[in-house]
């Protein structure tokens, strides 16, 4: 099995296709500023507002909550720390707004944070082991992404009774990490 990395450019000016493909926020930021002053859609509001809750400053607050997310599944969770892993959970599971309607700009926003995910997984850090001096294969790789993708989106949310919440970002994430890894329904166990 390789790891395919499907990159698909579009043209510049492509709104909203330029808009997603773009992971540097302040860029995303103007881009979308541009489209405000110029009779925004609903749509266009839409994105605003996920924009200001995605982002502080240049902080990605998805990728943030994704990885203390996956970080809930290293710390034991038992009957006194349970409210307080619960609060931190659900801190987290806001910011990554799973408990908003998935509409279908969220959903737009959803895969462009997977796809930018999914590209950092296959990483040259993301693949060492062995303190940076030994490298996955590409099986070990898909299967590790595989694995966080459950964590985050079915196990932990399954443990305080929240995993219909994140089905729909499930379901996204598992869209784009089937286009990404070849060979994904080999590895990939829903």
């Amino acid at each position: 099995m390789l790891i395919e990395k499907k990159k698909t450019a579009l043209p510049a000016g492509q709104w909203p296709d330029n808009y997603y493909q773009e992971d540097d926020p302040q860029v995303r930021k103007e881009l979308l500023d541009g489209v405000l002053r110029n009779s925004p859609s609903e749509d266009d509001l839409r994105r605003n507002e996920i924009l200001k809750r995605r982002y502080r400053k240049n902080d990605d607050l998805f990728m943030e909550a994704w990885l203390m997310i996956n970080m809930c599944e290293q710390d034991h969770i038992g009957i006194l720390n349970r409210k307080r892993k619960e609060r931190e959970f659900l801190k987290y599971a806001e910011q990554l707004m799973v408990f908003d309607s998935p509409d279908p700009v969220l959903c737009l926003e959803w895969k462009a944070f997977a796809e930018k995910w999914i590209r950092t997984c296959l990483s040259r850090q993301y693949r060492s082991a062995g303190f940076g001096v030994i490298s996955m294969r590409d099986e070990a790789v898909a299967g590790k992404i595989a694995r966080e993708i459950n964590t985050v989106t079915r196990d932990i949310p399954r443990r305080f009774s929240k995993e219909d919440s994140f089905l729909p970002l499930r379901k996204i994430l598992i869209e784009v990490y089937k286009h990404e890894i070849a060979d994904s329904d080999d590895i990939f166990n829903v």
